[in-house]
């Protein structure tokens, strides 16, 4: 007996499509209103007898896995798997169809990201080294709940806690960094995600793809979400999170709301708002406006309003108008996020999606609130500002409709509106976002660096270090091993060694080993001491002036003074 054959003995038709479509008994069959199109009368039959459906509206027609098909918008493998798992029946590929070597791929990346949730939940919920994860989650309102509902985890500081166990399990160092598990560094192999509040990454069957994970550590130039890199089961571009817990509650309301944030969707969820998606270290996409398409021909967008928000947004009614969706914005006041505002007034937050305004209405106050439009200056960036917006739409009754507004306030005839809007180039602001392989890159070479720096002082017999500021260092682990140099004169014993923590002695050995041999001067050290402290001023610096401009301390400025003098000395 094939796959198929054995899930559909198993699987009652009626009951399949109960979870989905009201039916009611009509005679020997089952009767209810169309799922695929919009109708007062019912004209969706179900026949237990033959294990088959008939919408009368639509023309769709067909059994049990081809509604999953249908409502689902999924391929007929996944519908075979959902069917499949309804039914309580593992596929064994009997279905006139192979396993192929890309599907067992698949499965083993998937399989690998299950073990990897259940540790990182065992650690956040059970071991000693997840208090800081727990300490975070607590900060953030993240309740028992949610953790459950959203398969919260903790990676520890460790470096090699995951790869430990998943070598135990069967995995190869290998295929765990291809499925963007584990990393490659300095001449190692170490878990990829440390010191991180971890939030998996699942499909609408439920399986995990990936992992984003929101690092909560001290060290300042550490990413603040690190995502899993694109593998053969994951494209951020095309997934959502919360799409798995919000996909019920997106088809019953009918519209999604569309956040920044990883959290938010999760402290919607709390205050029982659940059609809520946000996008993975990336803008609204047409991947992700495909997925959504599946569900609603409704969105609602709550984006920051600084200029990263505003742009962002104008991509996404871009991307809205293209598929065709309706789009609406949630002005959020005060609050910066949904999720300030929900741990704020939860109560605000169903009235401020009641009261969701539309996009280009929404951009047309926005704009129009930050210019003096009494003056000739403030009128011509009102059009520069809203023109581009208005090219950008489909219909001819909206365009209309808010030509006549931005007429009014141009004080322009709405012909000449028009005619401005047929001259204008479409513009869409392109994101401007450093991806995670980018920013790991980048983290590399800067600690290759000062570990370069480490080298040639651990193999040069006369440098005095004393003259050099330990704080250049941003690892701790680097600036450890430079202090105790500083406070042995660079002669680290054995005796010395024994008393330090592995991880400074691994380092030590690293460096000891590092050919310096055609550069080990100390005018070469010197310059580069320059420009590693040179670095640590100006990241200082920055530092200091986003202080001041939230603070009037005085002394603010007496430092940056000190430190803006420093820099020209050197």
């Amino acid at each position: 007996m094939s796959d198929i054959e054995v899930i559909k003995s198993r699987l009652d038709i009626v009951e399949v499509i109960s979870k989905y479509v009201e039916l009611k008994p009509s005679g020997s069959n089952y009767k209810g209103l169309s799922p695929f199109k919009t109708e007062k009368t019912p004209s969706f039959m179900v026949s237990p007898q033959l294990q088959i459906f008939k919408d009368f509206s639509s023309g769709i027609g067909g059994d049990a896995i081809k509604f999953l098909m249908e409502f689902e918008k999924l391929s007929f493998r996944e519908a075979l798997e959902k069917a499949a798992e309804m039914a309580g029946v593992e596929l064994t590929n009997n279905y006139n169809s192979k396993d192929t070597e890309k599907e067992k791929l698949k499965k083993r990346i998937i399989e690998a990201n299950a073990l990897t949730t259940q540790f990182y939940q065992y650690i956040l919920k059970q071991h000693k080294s997840g208090k800081p994860g727990r300490d975070y989650a607590s900060e953030r309102n993240i309740g028992s709940s949610e953790i459950e509902k959203f398969l919260f985890g903790y990676a520890p500081s460790s470096y090699y806690n995951l790869k430990t166990f998943l070598k135990k399990k069967g995995y190869e160092e290998k295929e765990l960094i291809e499925f963007g598990l584990l990393v490659e560094r300095n001449n190692d192999v170490i878990d990829k995600f440390r010191n991180r509040l971890m939030q998996p990454i699942r499909d609408l069957n439920g399986h995990i793809l990936g992992f984003s994970g929101r690092y909560i550590g001290d060290y300042e130039n550490a990413p603040k979400y690190l995502n899993s890199p694109a593998t053969e089961v994951y494209d951020k571009k095309s997934i959502l999170y919360g799409m798995y817990e919000g996909s019920s509650a997106i088809r019953k309301s009918d519209f999604a709301i569309i956040v920044e944030g990883n959290i938010d969707p999760v402290s919607s969820h709390r205050v029982g708002i659940e059609n809520i998606v946000a996008p993975f270290g990336t803008s609204f996409t047409p991947g992700q406006a495909k997925l959504l398409k599946r569900f609603t021909d409704m969105v609602y967008f709550s984006f920051d309003t600084d200029e990263a928000g505003v742009n962002g947004l104008i991509r996404a009614i871009k991307i809205a108008e293209d598929f065709e969706f309706k789009h609406k914005v949630l002005d959020l006041g005060k609050y910066k996020d949904a999720d300030d505002l929900i741990n704020s007034e939860p109560e605000l937050w169903e009235k401020t999606i009641s009261n969701a305004i539309n996009s280009v209405e929404y951009l047309v106050k926005l704009f129009s609130e930050k210019e003096d439009l009494g003056s000739i200056d403030g009128k011509r960036q009102l059009q520069s500002r809203i023109l581009p917006v208005l090219k950008l739409i489909k219909k001819r009754l909206d365009i209309k409709h808010y030509i006549k507004q931005v007429a009014l306030l141009l004080e322009l005839s709405t012909d000449d509106v028009e005619k401005l809007i047929s001259n204008e180039k479409t513009y869409i602001p392109r994101p401007k976002e450093l991806h995670d392989d980018e920013i790991i890159k980048k983290e590399k070479e800067e600690f290759m660096l000062y570990k370069h720096f480490l080298a040639l002082i651990v193999q040069s017999e006369n440098v005095d270090t004393t003259q050099f500021n330990p704080d250049i260092f941003q690892d701790e682990t680097q600036k450890e091993l430079f202090e105790i140099i500083q406070q042995t004169d660079n002669k680290i014993t054995n005796e010395i060694l024994g008393s330090l923590s592995d991880e400074v002695i691994k380092l030590y050995s690293d460096v000891s080993l590092i050919d310096t041999s055609t550069n080990a001067d100390a005018n070469t050290i010197e310059n580069l001491y320059k420009r590693l402290y040179k670095e640590y001023l100006n990241k200082k610096l920055l530092k200091l002036r986003i202080e001041l401009s939230v603070s009037s301390d005085e002394s603010l400025l007496e430092k940056i003074t000190e430190i803006t003098n420093e820099l020209k000395k050197i």
